[in-house]
């Protein structure tokens, strides 16, 4: 998978939801298309939009399938997404998502998935 440490790191923050550091990851003007919802834009709507979504789940955890560096600074990633519902459940969703980022930070996400389970 080459140099995924940062991936790793990124997702650590997520699956601890930890907002701010996971936040900080991003530029000032990060935009993100997350399922069929509306793009986030910004560091303000980034932050409203993701602890929004992590309200309404009690948990998450992702596993690594495949990560392709199609470029320098344009990475897709392929995982599957244990996430633990409000009633205790635990559903499985399958995800990709293209990362693109300005030096040490993620600029754009495009991420691929149905929440239908998750949020049912």
């Amino acid at each position: 998978m080459g140099d995924d440490r940062w991936l790793h790191e990124y997702f650590d923050d997520v699956d601890n939801r930890r907002l701010e550091p996971f936040v900080a990851r991003h530029t000032k003007n990060v935009t993100m298309r997350f399922g069929n919802a509306p793009p986030m834009n910004g560091q303000g709507e980034l932050r409203a939009g993701i602890s929004a979504f992590w309200n309404q789940i009690e948990g998450l955890r992702h596993r690594f399938l495949n990560v392709w560096e199609v470029e320098p600074g344009t990475t897709v990633f392929e995982h599957s997404i244990d996430y633990t519902r409000r009633d205790g459940g635990v559903v499985n969703v399958p995800c990709t998502v293209i990362f693109r980022r300005e030096g040490e930070l993620v600029a754009e996400i495009r991420s691929y998935i149905d929440l239908t389970p998750v949020l049912m």
